[in-house]
C-alpha cells in the first residue's frame, strides 16, 4: 500500500505541477525521512522502525529499544524542506 500510495501521490504531482516538482516536493530523501520519523513515533512508540534503519536518517536513538531522540535542530530541517516544496508548488501553480 505505501508503494500504491506514493506512485500514486507522485502521478498527482507531476499532473498538477509538473515533473520537475515531484523530486523536490515528494520523493526528496529528508521528506521521505521524515515521513519514515513520524510513522515510528505514531505507531512504533517512537521505537527506531525497520524501514528507518535502512535508511540514512541522521536521528539520534538511544538505549536498546533504540528510542528516537529529535531535537530542535531535526525539526527545523524537515521545516526547511518542507517550506522548500511548499514554495516551489506555490509558484509552479501560478
Amino acid at each position: 500500500i505505501p508503494r500504491f500510495r506514493d506512485q500514486k501521490i507522485s502521478s498527482a504531482v507531476r499532473q498538477y505541477f509538473g515533473e520537475d516538482a515531484v523530486l523536490p516536493c515528494w520523493q526528496h530523501q529528508e521528506l521521505h525521512v521524515s515521513r519514515l520519523v513520524r510513522h515510528a513515533i505514531s505507531h512504533a512508540e517512537g521505537k527506531e522502525t525497520s524501514d528507518l534503519q535502512r535508511v540514512a536518517h541522521g536521528i539520534r536513538v538511544t538505549g536498546k529499544e533504540r528510542l528516537l531522540n529529535v531535537f530542535p535542530e531535526d525539526v527545523r530541517k524537515l521545516l526547511r524542506r518542507v517550506e522548500n516544496a511548499a514554495m516551489r508548488l506555490v509558484l509552479s501553480a501560478k
